[in-house]
């Protein structure tokens, strides 16, 4: 599930951990919540770095797509063979997919930059951003804090 970006990006929210137990910790616990906002993140970046190679975009655009089908706009868990897909395989699945695919056509070195820089901003702000005020229900607060 997209959390709001106002949520996100609220700068009460933010402040620099003291431990590096913090830091970890606020590492796991956000990139569990702001999942599919930090994939967004991600693909922003990649598809930023393939502004000038049209063949690597039009490919990348062919696979957003099916991000949008798989991931993003769905509300139940995808079936196959009457078995239900976790939503983690499918992220998982879908990013060595749009990776493995990327890397065939001729922007290697700018997906990788792009990956390797969204990686960095999605840390960045996983490590900063407090997790006390994020959670809505005691069961999403107990399964993801330690």
């Amino acid at each position: 599930m997209r959390r709001p970006w106002k949520q996100m990006l609220d700068l009460r929210s933010f402040n620099f951990p003291r431990k590096i137990a913090t830091v970890i910790t606020r590492i796991k616990a956000n990139t569990v919540y702001f999942q599919t906002n930090y994939t967004i993140v991600v693909l922003f970046s990649v598809f930023l770095s393939l502004v000038w190679n049209t063949l690597s975009l039009l490919i990348l655009l062919a696979l957003l797509g099916a991000w949008l089908f798989l991931y993003f706009l769905r509300d139940e868990p995808l079936t196959v063979f009457h078995r239900e897909i976790d939503h983690r395989v499918v992220l998982i699945v879908m990013y060595v997919l749009t990776l493995s695919i990327l890397f065939l056509t001729d922007a290697k070195l700018n997906i990788a930059v792009a990956v390797v820089a969204g990686v960095v901003v999605v840390l960045s702000h996983a490590a900063v951003r407090k997790t006390e005020d994020m959670y809505q229900n005691e069961d999403e607060t107990s399964r993801l804090l330690p």
